[in-house]
């Protein structure tokens, strides 16, 4: 935890604002690797004074689906002068391939995990103030927003902070949940709405919060 303080403020994305580098089209863990989110949640009598979580889901749809981003180093042990000299560790992901495995014949893999995240939890789209698209890049966002209008969620709600944060990973939904605490007003009944796709393992995982004064 010392370690992390004291590095961090080295890693900030504002740290990289290259004229060559736009942080909505670049993966931001290429220079800062995955970051990490959490929340503190407590339990209470009346739904007053702030957010409120209506519904949370999770769950993993990549058993039937190659993984887009792997290793070369075997699962066995291995020297670890012949693992650096060939450049076993190196991180590869499979860019050619991601549209094949991400898209299916009936949509994305995103749009179909959101889809039913909205219709086992019975979500009330009434109200929705943000929606927080947690995907790796701008481009990638824009591709499933089409498909999310077909949802009822309006194109104008989508919230994203990656042109000023870059991504860093999954987390990134913390990350923007606390930029709308900071920067937003929200009223009474105000609901956000997020979701992610983690996209080595096509893990999915989204929640519904609804403001209350």
């Amino acid at each position: 935890m010392i370690s992390s303080g004291i590095s961090s403020p080295e890693l900030r994305a504002e740290y990289y604002n290259q004229p060559l580098i736009r942080k909505e089209d670049v993966f931001l863990r290429w220079f800062l690797c995955d970051g990490a989110g959490a929340l503190v949640l407590t339990a209470e009598e009346k739904k007053e004074g702030g957010l409120f979580i209506e519904s949370a889901f999770m769950e993993s749809v990549g058993g039937k689906k190659r993984s887009p981003m792997y290793n070369r180093r075997p699962a066995y042990w291995m020297n670890p002068r012949d693992e650096f000299e060939e450049g076993r560790h190196h991180m590869a992901q499979m860019f050619q391939h991601l549209q094949t495995y991400f898209n299916d014949h009936d949509g994305t893999v995103f749009y179909k995990g959101l889809k039913r995240m909205i219709e086992e939890n019975r979500i009330d789209l009434r109200g929705l103030r943000f929606f927080q698209v947690n995907l790796p890049s701008k481009h990638i966002s824009e591709m499933v927003r089409e498909e999310c209008t077909a949802l009822g969620i309006p194109p104008e709600t989508l919230y994203t902070k990656m042109s000023r944060m870059g991504y860093s990973g999954p987390p990134m939904v913390f990350i923007c949940l606390d930029a709308i605490l900071r920067e937003e007003t929200l009223q009474d009944g105000d609901l956000i709405l997020s979701f992610v796709t983690e996209v080595s393992k096509f893990m999915q995982a989204g929640y519904a919060m609804r403001h209350y004064s």
